[in-house]
């Protein structure tokens, strides 16, 4: 592409003479009485400088010798769809830094390498069980959380509410196990039980007997109680008390007072029955009593 270059042009464009038709117009070859169409001074100046801003525009001087100058600057100033960007990436580095920057990729798009994101960012869930290098989002974390503490209740279901429900005993089940190692086994307690008494024995070879029943008292006004089981070394608590239903008229219990037992073993245990008002013996008297005896 190349202006005129003869000596009949001008080194300055001449002022384009008024518009003589706002109708659009085309060339002709002319006839009857018409004579052909004629660019003219004006439309060959205009198309030139047309031309030749191209070339400008992108950067090029006008080569008379090269007649592919028009294609070269409009590849230059649009992109070849054919290659696309391949024209900035054959500018080098300096060029894709800056066409980066122009389409503000830097700020709209996270490097591959060590991203930083802003806003709300979201990645597809992931399987529970799928372990890889896959990101987590807070739906996951939270299942996970969720399948790790099982659905346990509000009070208990961090770390760090485990920790306090502890007391942050970092050997809470030593802890534990010595407690249990301290308690009575289950074994050690049974017992045994008849319509009219219970026998009950617990850790240590305590045991205990009580029960309800009917005895007539001596001359002396005792009564001597056969146990239903018997304590091999000795007894070390005894009580008993009138059955309300043997009361007579409710106005006169008796009370009964024990006599320390030896040593065992130990079968039978006996009360003295006084009246509570009088103190005057029950003799030779069927009382109804119950009674409560606690040795081993």
């Amino acid at each position: 592409m190349y202006h005129v270059d003869n000596s009949t042009g001008v080194p300055v464009m001449p002022q384009p003479s008024p518009v003589t038709s706002e109708t659009e117009l085309f060339f002709t070859e002319g006839g009857n009485g018409v004579p052909p169409t004629f660019p003219g001074p004006d439309w060959f100046n205009i198309i030139q400088s047309e031309l030749i801003n191209i070339l400008r525009a992108a950067g090029l001087d006008p080569d008379k010798m090269d007649n592919t100058q028009i294609l070269a600057a409009l590849k230059k100033l649009f992109l070849s769809r054919s290659n696309p960007f391949g024209d900035i990436k054959a500018d080098g580095a300096a060029a894709i830094a800056t066409a980066l920057s122009n389409l503000r990729i830097g700020e709209i798009y996270a490097p591959l390498k060590d991203p930083s994101f802003m806003g709300t960012p979201t990645v597809p869930d992931a399987e529970q069980d799928e372990i890889d290098f896959r990101i987590a989002n807070t739906a996951f974390v939270a299942q996970a959380i969720a399948n790790l503490n099982g659905g346990a209740p509000v009070a208990l279901n961090t770390l760090k509410k485990l920790a306090l429900a502890i007391n942050n005993d970092a050997n809470f089940y030593i802890t534990v196990s010595n407690a249990i190692g301290q308690k009575a086994a289950q074994s050690d307690f049974t017992y045994s039980k008849t319509s009219s008494s219970v026998v009950g024995n617990q850790p240590g070879r305590l045991r205990f007997m009580c029960g309800e029943t009917s005895v007539p008292t001596d001359s002396n006004g005792n009564v001597f109680i056969a146990l239903p089981d018997t304590f091999l070394n000795r007894v070390v608590y005894a009580e008993a008390h009138q059955s309300r239903g043997s009361y007579t008229a409710d106005v006169d219990p008796f009370i009964f007072s024990s006599y320390p037992a030896s040593n065992g073993p130990t079968s039978t245990i006996s009360f003295a029955v006084r009246n509570s008002k009088t103190g005057v013996p029950l003799i030779n008297s069927a009382i109804t009593l119950q009674y409560f005896v606690k040795g081993y």
